[in-house]
């Protein structure tokens, strides 16, 4: 049943069981494949922050993580 008055879900997932995402795993494959294609070029690549600085996004945005991410080569 839907139900348009309740709470925002605070997470995204591809599911599980029956209810997967059909395209969960091309889209973990393609997130495989760019950050090994990334470190191949940039091998010393490293976080040019203090970690417990970043900016993150609230925890009610669809996309999770840090508004930003410095890095140094």
């Amino acid at each position: 049943m839907l139900d348009v008055r309740r709470r925002t879900a605070r997470h995204l997932s591809f599911g599980h069981g029956p209810h997967i995402c059909l395209g969960a795993r091309l889209a973990r494959r393609q997130l495989r494949t760019a950050l090994e294609e990334l470190v191949a070029v940039c091998p010393g690549l490293s976080l040019d922050a203090d970690p417990a600085a970043l900016r993150r996004r609230p925890p009610e945005a669809i996309v999770r993580g840090p508004t930003a991410l410095p890095v140094s080569r």
